[in-house]
């Protein structure tokens, strides 16, 4: 399943990218920025499990995975950006206030400060495999082992704190989610959180990665799908002048 779905998630992200760009040059806004290099990197990410076992074991396959961390730690907490933005644009009441701003964007700091710390301060990747699929991870369950690969003692029994930035993250998707479709009609976006919450509980170490990175897909087209919903109300729908994003 995953030597599939991990491929097709790459192409499908590359088309998220395309999509993205088309919008950005609609109405140029961070939001749909940011949208756009998180579905550029996560088109990276699906791709490098897709090249693991053609790779193999070694440090060549570790470096080439270390910026799949990064990605995570720096690009999911600013889609909290991207959310307030669609919200504000949508006339959300409490998005509209410089103070409500001012918190969102340190909201996004500290996430991603959080996201950095959990992630890669002492990071040790390990070599993990699981349905056809060769990463390096973090942690790694007894039936991701690597057939031929030694690994240290105790490495089976290694837990970490559950990826608290990107839990935070999907919620306040979530909540400006609710708030938009309360507003402007568009449930889209809540399904989208939701979706990825939802999918982000399924573990890894079970059914492999494609779950969650599905749940990713889902989360950034319903992003993307919000922003076309809403360049069509104030008239964008078609290319013609391009306007910046109103303050």
């Amino acid at each position: 399943m995953s030597t599939f779905l991990h491929p097709s998630f790459s192409v499908l992200h590359i088309g998220l990218v395309i999509w993205g760009a088309l919008l950005w040059q609609r109405q140029r806004s961070l939001g749909t920025l940011i949208v756009i290099i998180t579905a550029a990197g996560l088109a990276y990410d699906n791709l490098i499990l897709t090249l693991g076992t053609s790779i193999g074991v070694g440090s060549t396959l570790e470096a080439l995975n270390v910026p799949r961390y990064l990605l995570h730690a720096v690009m999911t907490p600013l889609l909290v950006l991207t959310a307030f933005e669609l919200a504000r644009r949508a006339r959300v009441p409490m998005a509209q206030s410089a103070l409500s701003r001012s918190l969102i964007v340190g909201l996004a700091v500290v996430l991603v400060g959080v996201g950095l710390t959990q992630s890669l301060v002492g990071m040790h990747l390990k070599p993990a495999c699981h349905d056809g699929i060769l990463r390096y991870a973090e942690r790694v369950t007894e039936n991701q082992l690597c057939e031929g690969v030694v690994y240290e003692a105790g490495v089976l029994e290694a837990r970490g704190l559950p990826p608290l930035a990107s839990i935070a993250t999907v919620i306040t998707v979530a909540f400006w989610g609710l708030m938009i479709g309360r507003k402007a009609g568009i449930w889209w976006l809540l399904v989208g959180a939701v979706v990825m919450f939802i999918t982000a509980a399924v573990p890894a170490s079970r059914v492999g990665l494609w779950v969650g990175n599905g749940g990713e897909l889902v989360l950034l087209a319903s992003l993307l799908f919000v922003t076309a919903r809403l360049q069509a109300r104030e008239g964008l729908g078609t290319f013609g002048s391009v306007q910046p994003i109103a303050s």
